[in-house]
């Protein structure tokens, strides 16, 4: 796996010069919880998507929850693209 540039120190400065608005629909609602997902948490502040994916909208409540941290309390929210 290779590393991660924003957090590694990769690059030398923030890289974001300039930033638009995206716009999506939900296409699912979900009402779901886990009390044990075990979910581990990655740096992702910026991630390319190819139009009409699909992903997951997951949410949690723990306090504890940065990068590099384990949850297992998640509120699955929806799919949207």
């Amino acid at each position: 796996m290779s590393k991660e540039p924003h957090a590694g120190g990769i690059l030398d400065k923030y890289p974001y010069v300039d930033k638009s608005d995206v716009v999506g629909r939900v296409v699912c609602i979900l009402d779901a919880r886990s009390e044990n997902r075990g979910m581990e948490l990655s740096i992702h502040p910026s991630r390319a998507i190819l139009e009409g994916e699909i992903h997951e909208l997951v949410a949690t409540g723990d306090l504890q929850a940065r990068p590099g941290k384990v949850v297992d309390r998640v509120a699955y929210i929806g799919f949207f693209c």
